[in-house]
């Protein structure tokens, strides 16, 4: 059966318009939309999908590892949530404000899902694509990706606040944030230490007329506050035998001590023990562990080891040997003197009193006992005794 010549026209013209429209109307948006709640602890492929459109927008999940650009996972992590507060900060106007809200939740709501959505119909912003070297978004609204510069900073526990300063070429506003409040927090622009350890400090910008949205990442690192050690010097005699002695450093912090020394044939280590081995000199570094606010810290102290003067005893008749590094003195009982309480009598002043039970009024003299005279006594009194 022939095709009537009238509907042969009819279907070709039919046919060109189908091509036409073909060619001339937008293909339908094949962006996927978010169609339920998520939050911290999800497990869901909608969490992918969400942390790819927040790192695609500058809200980073992740620098590397799990939840970076190209490594996105199904997992609502902490890491997830402080990325979607960023995003829910800059677009406060959109998303918190008409609930009342003066901060970001960080949960994926109705009122996020919706503003997301939208974004994703309009095809407002799409993944930044680098061409060139230019800074330029894809799509037909094409906005400059900002240039933002914010350095990584150290500090210590115990520094006072500080003023962060990202510089973009972008005027967008800029709101700061730090990944963890137990070592910082943030008031607008100012950074106030809380505690020793590691914190991400993010700037996310807001778009301005030609700039896109845009974010920086920075570590703070917080060291502990030094702890303050006193650690002294020890003189040690040896006489041949090792022995103990006791290491007390002190310190404002509670951190465990080591002990480490510089030459253990003089004095070694064992745990908190210290032993004298010999005669020389040694440094015994003291090591505190970090504890609490206070970080590691570090005092060194001297063993100074002599032989022993005193060993043997060359004090006699009782007298108690005093040790010095290259001498010795002996203190005498009564009724002895001399360097090594060798000889019987009493001083006084500089005189040795062979005879006598006292000293002169003046404590320097002697008292002679009867038929003795002399300066020291020592001489018999041969005219009143004889």
């Amino acid at each position: 059966m022939k095709t009537p010549k009238r509907c042969k026209h009819y279907l070709a013209a039919l046919f060109s318009v189908v091509l036409l429209f073909a060619y001339v109307l937008p293909a339908k948006s094949a962006a996927q939309l978010f169609t339920h709640n998520l939050k911290l602890g999800s497990e869901d492929a909608e969490v992918f999908l969400l942390q790819q459109y927040l790192n695609q927008h500058g809200f980073i999940v992740a620098s590397s590892g799990i939840g970076s650009t190209g490594n996105e996972s199904d997992f609502f992590g902490t890491k997830t949530k402080l990325a979607l507060i960023r995003f829910q900060n800059v677009h406060a106007a959109e998303i918190l404000s008409p609930l009342g809200l003066f901060s970001g939740t960080g949960n994926f709501f109705k009122a996020t899902r919706d503003f997301v959505n939208r974004t994703l119909v309009q095809n407002t912003a799409k993944v930044p694509t680098i061409i060139s070297g230019a800074h330029h978004q894809s799509g037909s609204n094409s906005k400059i990706v900002p240039t933002i510069i914010l350095n990584d900073i150290a500090k210590t526990y115990g520094d006072a606040p500080f003023a962060l300063s990202a510089s973009s070429d972008s005027d967008g506003a800029i709101i700061y944030e730090s990944s963890d409040d137990g070592v910082a927090t943030i008031s607008g622009s100012t950074v106030t230490i809380v505690g020793p350890g590691t914190a991400t400090i993010t700037a996310s910008q807001a778009a301005s007329q030609s700039f896109a949205l845009g974010s920086k990442a920075a570590i703070l690192t917080v060291a502990g506050q030094a702890p303050t050690i006193a650690f002294d010097d020890l003189v040690e005699y040896w006489s041949g035998t090792p022995f103990a002695v006791t290491l007390a450093p002190t310190s404002d912090s509670s951190g465990d001590f080591s002990f480490l020394s510089s030459d253990p044939s003089v004095a070694s280590i064992s745990g908190s023990s210290c032993t004298v081995q010999g005669i020389g000199v040694t440094t015994i570094t003291a090591n505190q562990a970090a504890n609490g606010v206070y970080g590691e810290g570090a005092k060194a102290a001297n063993i100074n080891v002599y032989s022993d003067p005193c060993s043997p005893d060359p004090c006699q008749n009782g007298g108690a040997c005093n040790r010095f590094p290259d001498s010795y003195t002996c203190s005498c009982p009564d009724g002895f003197v001399g360097l090594n309480c060798d000889q019987a009598g009493l001083a006084c002043g500089d005189l040795v009193c062979i005879h006598s039970d006292s000293c002169g009024d003046d404590g320097v003299s002697c008292a002679c006992q009867p038929c003795f005279i002399g300066p020291t006594c020592s001489d018999f009194d041969v005219m009143n005794c004889a």
